[in-house]
């Protein structure tokens, strides 16, 4: 297990996978950091692989990008575990295909600064219970917030944009 704790990831890049942090082998916890500025291919910030576990609270992500999936975090079907996690206003340009699906721990999201929503980016997050969806998400790609028996909330400044997507929340 590699714990990093209360670092700020400002200005990586990587040509391919995570500008600032690939996680390939094992388990990582992150806690009270900050992603800024970083590039990459596939997740701008972070990238998680197949058969990896990572944990992420109480930290923050402004202005990450890709070129293809996910400007603050893709996951490539490993495990993630979010808890208090803040995208702020400068924005992660997207959000991308699966990055979150099946974060089972994440409760609660604030999408302040994202302007894209993959498909299935937030998929089976059984314990998702609260959106903010602020004007600045243009789209909404299917099943973004898909799941069986939920219970959600969201708030937002443009109810047209989430009326026409309805069908994606189950």
């Amino acid at each position: 297990v590699l714990n990093i704790i209360k670092t700020q990831f400002v200005n990586n890049s990587a040509e391919n996978n995570g500008g600032s942090t690939l996680n390939e082998i094992g388990k990582l916890n992150i806690e009270y950091c900050m992603f800024k500025d970083n590039n990459s291919k596939y997740g701008g910030a972070i990238n998680n692989q197949q058969n990896t576990e990572i944990s992420i609270s109480d930290s923050k992500f402004f202005n990450n990008h890709s070129t293809v999936s996910g400007g603050g975090i893709t996951n490539n079907y490993g495990k993630v575990i979010l808890k208090n996690i803040k995208f702020m206003n400068g924005g992660e340009y997207e959000i991308g295909h699966c990055a979150f699906r099946g974060c089972s721990k994440l409760n609660k999201v604030d999408l302040t600064g994202v302007k894209i929503l993959r498909a299935s980016s937030f998929a089976w997050c059984k314990s998702l219970r609260k959106v903010i969806c602020p004007k600045s998400v243009v789209y909404f790609g299917a099943n973004c917030f898909y799941n069986d028996n939920i219970d959600l909330t969201i708030e937002c400044d443009d109810i047209s944009k989430w009326l026409y997507r309805i069908n994606n929340f189950n």
